[in-house]
């Protein structure tokens, strides 16, 4: 039993991290109000020195909710996962091919004019790389059995 929970410790801290970021991205995208949404987006466009680009509304708010609802379904699966590996394997199978697909989709931003005028190309590939390597340490880590 000792040996098990050595072998599985990678996988439970990584999941802990990824879950304390997904619980804290939730209840901020939940509890936050809307027009402060725009705000931080438009402060960062004008940091990046690109456009400003987000006004607040009524659709950006439903998305903004849901993806925190999202968040905060993922959070407690991760946190299923930190306590048992062994028993919720496949939630931990799932999680990396959810981060490797979010890492292929953002790749398509690279050819999308759109989004490349408004986001430097640097922060898409960093998004992108560091994406695919969450995704593949968790499929590394997978417990096998």
């Amino acid at each position: 039993m000792n040996d098990e929970k050595k072998e599985f410790s990678a996988l439970k801290v990584l999941a802990g991290i990824i879950m304390v970021i997904f619980l804290l991205g939730g209840l901020t995208l939940i509890f936050t109000p809307d027009d402060l949404f725009a705000r931080v987006f438009n402060r960062f466009a004008s940091i990046l020195n690109t456009q400003q680009w987000m006004l607040s509304s009524p659709m950006s708010t439903i998305v903004f909710k849901t993806a925190g609802a999202f968040l905060l379904m993922w959070s407690f699966m991760l946190f299923k996962l930190a306590q048992n590996p062994v028993k919720n394997a496949v939630i931990a199978t799932a999680s990396g091919v959810g981060f490797l697909i979010l890492s292929a989709v953002t790749v398509s931003h690279f050819f999308s004019q759109e989004v490349t005028s408004v986001i430097p190309t640097y922060i898409i590939a960093m998004r992108v790389l560091i994406t695919a390597i969450v995704g593949l340490l968790f499929l590394i880590w997978t417990p096998k059995q």
